[in-house]
C-alpha cells in the first residue's frame, strides 16, 4: 500500500500546480495552498466522519497533501501524499480501507489526466 505517489511531468511547477489543483477539484476535493508549492485537498465531513466513523459513507472525511517541485529535466514532480494514521483513527480499518481506494483513484486520476495532456513522463508509487 503506497503512501505517496509521484508525478514527473513535462510542464512548469506552477502550471503543473493548478492542474492538479483542478483534477482534485473536479474529483470533489475542497483545494487550498499550504504554501506557495504545496496543496492540500480534503473532502467529507469531519464531523460525520467522528460521530459514525466508516459509517458517514461518502461523508467520510479524508484529506490528501500535494507538494510540488522542480524536477530534475526542467519540468516538475509532483508527489501525492496521504496519512494513513488519521484515517484509522477516524474511521477504523474499514475507514482506513476506504480512504486507500480514495488514495489509489485520486493517484489513477492525476496519471490519467497527466497522461492525457501529454505531460506525464514518469509515475512512481512510493
Amino acid at each position: 500500500m503506497a503512501s505517496s505517489h509521484d508525478f514527473h511531468v513535462d510542464e512548469a511547477p506552477e502550471q503543473a500546480q493548478a492542474r492538479a489543483a483542478g483534477i482534485l477539484a473536479s474529483l470533489g476535493f475542497r483545494v487550498t495552498s499550504r504554501t506557495p508549492t504545496s496543496l492540500h485537498a480534503e473532502r467529507g465531513s469531519k464531523g460525520l466522519t467522528i460521530w459514525f466513523g466508516a459509517l458517514a459513507g461518502k461523508s467520510l472525511h479524508m484529506s490528501f497533501d500535494v507538494d510540488v517541485f522542480a524536477g530534475e529535466s526542467g519540468g516538475a514532480v509532483l508527489r501525492l501524499n496521504r496519512n494513513m494514521g488519521r484515517a484509522a483513527v477516524k474511521g477504523g480499518a474499514i475507514g482506513a480501507s476506504k480512504t486507500n481506494a480514495a488514495f489509489e483513484e485520486t493517484a489513477n486520476a492525476l496519471h490519467q489526466e497527466f497522461a492525457s495532456a501529454g505531460i506525464l513522463t514518469a509515475s512512481v508509487s512510493n
